[in-house]
């Protein structure tokens, strides 16, 4: 057996097992490993288990058996262990460039099949942490949950040293139902950042601002209002760029669901304003979707159809699959309010495929557009049917569900039904019916 091999059979064994597996690989008699302080008796004890090595001990060892006390301890070379950082890195690069993501997800799982083989548990954790982001960024929020749980129940994993992955982890709990994890979530970081004095105060206005998406998600507006308000004390006069940009974005969604688009517009505006002296291509082309939702939202179509042309510039090959879903979305129910029913439901059609039955609230969207591609395309039946689809799933998130009611009471109006669009004009212009429904879905 080569020493290679006995070296990948030692990476699951106990310390004595390593011992002896190299001291024979190396062609040494217990005598001849024995040196200062280490007797051949000692080593005998220590490869049966008899005996538990000291440091000194295995310092000794390591350097008569041509290794290193990490790969006795733990059968981890220092130097195997630098070079999956750097393979990972690599990986962790094709993804953010947008390369053959299904051959560096083949990649990165091979690596923590590795790492875990090896008790590599640094590599284990950073794997299933970019495992995590990519099954987000391609909608398997279910599949990134189940990886982003297992990188955070590592100690060494932190709100502080990798907010990413706990805000990732929130959004994914939102987008696979679970609104209430998220806030739970959202609240334990917010707690563990203010815990560190000033040097977590940028990591205290982003969580704070995910806490009042994931409040407003649930329906609970005042509460998300009041996270934002409280986002703004805890930044003070020292707030970095990207804090800024999430309150202006924060601010611009809380004012949409209230109606004050003039506010969000102004807000969003400066978030745009901001992003466009970066590089930061995504968050700007998110940032333009949002601007294009309002001002759909505000009946300026022609303003909304060029926001929605920037953001589909700059998402169309980086941007992650909820926020593709989203573009498609909304682009159809424009295309939808210009009457042009055909593209509306292409485009409707398009959002479901991307979403694949993740991320109910997203298909809810993408079939209320594919409702109002249906209604402009002359068949209001089926139109009426993919109402009724979307309601349920946009209950889960009670920021869309007025402006539904609002559609769907247009199509029934038209289609001379009015008292069950002045129902549903009423259940839009009621909060105290709004919050029931939320309750009772």
């Amino acid at each position: 057996m080569s020493v290679i091999n006995e070296q990948h059979d030692s990476q699951t064994g106990t310390i004595g097992a390593r011992i002896r597996q190299l001291r024979l690989a190396r062609g040494l008699s217990l005598r001849a490993a024995a040196c200062s302080g280490v007797s051949a008796t000692y080593i005998h004890r220590l490869e049966h288990g008899d005996r538990q090595p000291s440091i000194k001990a295995l310092r000794v060892l390591a350097e008569k058996l041509g290794t290193s006390v990490e790969f006795l301890e733990t059968g981890s070379n220092p130097d195997d262990a630098r070079e999956r950082e750097l393979r990972i890195a690599g990986l962790e690069l094709e993804l953010r460039l947008g390369d053959d993501t299904e051959a560096v997800e083949a990649a990165l799982r091979q690596l923590l099949l590795e790492s875990l083989d090896t008790g590599d548990t640094v590599a284990a954790r950073r794997t299933r942490a970019a495992l995590g982001l990519t099954a987000a960024q391609r909608g398997s929020h279910n599949e990134a949950v189940g990886l982003l749980e297992g990188a955070i129940a590592d100690p060494e994993v932190t709100p502080l040293t990798h907010p990413d992955v706990f805000a990732q982890l929130g959004r994914s709990y939102s987008e696979s139902g679970r609104p209430a994890r998220a806030i739970e979530l959202f609240r334990r970081c917010l707690g563990e950042a203010s815990g560190v004095g000033p040097a977590g105060a940028s990591a205290q206005v982003r969580f704070a601002t995910y806490l009042s998406y994931a409040l407003s998600d649930a329906g609970d507006i005042v509460g998300a209002e009041h996270a934002v308000a409280d986002a703004i004390e805890r930044a003070g006069d020292a707030i970095d760029p990207y804090s800024q940009v999430r309150l202006y974005s924060s601010q611009a969604r809380l004012a949409t669901i209230s109606g004050r688009t003039s506010f969000a517009l102004q807000q969003i505006s400066r978030a745009i304003g901001l992003l466009e002296a970066t590089e930061d291509s995504l968050s700007l082309g998110r940032a333009h979707l949002l601007r294009g939702e309002i001002l759909l939202t505000d009946g300026r179509l022609d303003d909304a159809d060029q926001q929605f042309v920037r953001a589909f510039r700059l998402l169309e090959f980086g941007g992650d699959a909820l926020h593709r879903a989203a573009l498609c979305s909304e682009r159809a129910k424009l295309a939808a309010r210009r009457q042009d029913g055909v593209t509306a439901i292409r485009l409707a059609r398009e959002a479901l495929v991307i979403l694949d039955g993740e991320a109910p609230a997203e298909q809810g969207r993408a079939h209320w557009a594919l409702a109002e591609g249906l209604a402009a395309a002359g068949d209001v039946a089926a139109a009426l049917a993919e109402f009724r689809v979307a309601e349920p799933l946009l209950a889960r998130e009670g920021r869309y569900l007025r402006q539904l009611w609002r559609a769907w009471a247009h199509v029934l109006r038209a289609a001379g039904r009015l008292e069950e669009a002045l129902d549903l004009l009423d259940r839009a212009a009621s909060d105290t019916e709004l919050a029931d429904a939320r309750t009772t879905v």
